[in-house]
């Protein structure tokens, strides 16, 4: 299964101290919930995987709130994650909300 392992730049933080570590920890966070979502989605087939996407995102989003001096909550991260969420969850592009 794939895993988000985006860079710094990637994730389009500002090239300030930290940013590698907050991608790092951005891709964990991002992996993680997309684990979780799986999970659920293995015990229970039937559920929206929109509604788990959504859920992933709200978990990722509290993790880029730590990072926001970093750029990590501006469009472009947000875009980011939204594109790996829907990429990692088998749904279309353009899908999942902001």
């Amino acid at each position: 299964m794939e895993a988000c392992d985006l860079s710094a730049a990637q994730w389009e933080l500002y090239t300030l101290d930290g940013a590698d570590e907050a991608a790092e920890n951005l891709n964990d966070a991002v992996n993680e919930a997309v684990n979780e979502a799986r999970q659920k989605l293995k015990k229970e087939p039937r559920l929206d995987k929109l509604n788990l996407a959504e859920e992933a995102r709200d978990k990722v989003y509290k993790v880029m709130s730590k990072y926001s001096k970093l750029g990590a909550r501006d469009t472009e991260p947000e875009c980011n994650l939204v594109a790996q969420l829907e990429f990692m969850l088998g749904l279309e592009a353009y899908t999942l909300e902001r």
